[in-house]
């Protein structure tokens, strides 16, 4: 009688991480997602003059930190009236907790990009680091950059 009260409450914990560890997994990739979809609109509305330079900026620092917003900033500046291929579809095809301590989520993730250049229509796959940081309530990009390929020998 006493062994099922010992054994109770470790289940009951078990069940719990079992639980909300696939709303974790889930919602991490909802956020780098809806992140990453964000950032590329606002890239590409300065881009194409349906933003202001200020006003990308200022959206920018809503969703993302140092370092990867004054890179953007630098490109957008750097690529202003140029003719840059469109984002038409941005698909996570993995997404890989590596840590997340301090306030910071670090990720390997696979992404498919759909494009429109110039030349025509083009998908890639691109694996990337992505990371994190949170500032307040809410997480903010701090660092994407892509991997480069592993060479098979």
């Amino acid at each position: 009688m006493v062994y099922h009260k010992i054994f109770l409450f470790p289940s009951l914990i078990l069940l719990c991480g079992i639980f909300l560890s696939g709303f974790t997994a889930e919602s991490d990739e909802a956020l780098v997602r809806d992140l990453l979809l964000s950032r590329t609109l606002i890239m590409e509305q300065v881009l194409y003059g349906e933003l202001s330079l200020e006003e990308g900026e200022r959206r920018l620092a809503q969703i993302e930190t140092q370092p990867l917003l004054k890179e953007d900033i630098t490109a957008m500046r750097t690529w202003l009236d140029s003719d840059l291929d469109v984002v038409r579809r941005l698909e996570i095809l993995s997404l890989e907790k590596r840590t997340g301590l301090y306030g910071y989520r670090a990720f390997d993730a696979l992404i498919l990009w759909e494009m429109r250049g110039v030349t025509g229509s083009y998908t890639e796959t691109v694996e990337y680091n992505v990371v994190l940081k949170q500032s307040g309530d809410q997480y903010r990009i701090s660092i994407l950059e892509p991997l480069l390929p592993k060479l098979i020998e």
